[in-house]
């Protein structure tokens, strides 16, 4: 038997309807993607704790000497003098953190990964990772 020309018209509707319905819960699953992305990309920010000035200066400071910030760390937690000369030690004094932003990067430590360089930098050379093991 051949449906009736209603039956088509509510064949219709009803499948228009379930496309709808699909298409919303579509749009609310994308929103949802789309909230936890933004979440996800929030929590990876780099965590910035120092002035725009201060961090500057000692990536400015950085960036002149010949090693990288670990091998830097290294030299001075094991007091090698060949890694230095004499003017970037002195330099390396101005950018070295002080007690409090010390502090400030230690309450910071179990988030190290988003710590921005510089920020990173001053947890290594917080005092109590500098005392050899």
């Amino acid at each position: 038997p051949k449906p009736a020309a209603g039956d088509d018209a509510a064949a219709s509707a009803k499948a228009s309807s379930a496309t709808d319905e699909s298409a919303g819960a579509s749009t609310t699953d994308s929103a949802q993607q789309q909230q936890q992305q933004q979440k996800e990309e929030e929590d990876e920010e780099e965590l910035v704790l120092l002035s725009d000035k201060r961090s500057r200066n000692v990536q400015i400071q950085m960036a002149r000497f010949p090693v990288s910030p670990d091998d830097i760390c290294h030299a001075l937690t094991y007091m090698d003098v060949s890694v230095f000369t004499l003017d970037q030690l002195a330099r390396l004094m101005d950018v070295f953190p002080s007690e409090e932003e010390s502090e400030l990067v230690r309450q910071h430590r179990q988030q190290a990964h988003r710590l921005g360089r510089v920020e990173q930098f001053f947890l290594k050379m917080s005092p109590d990772n500098m005392v050899p093991l």
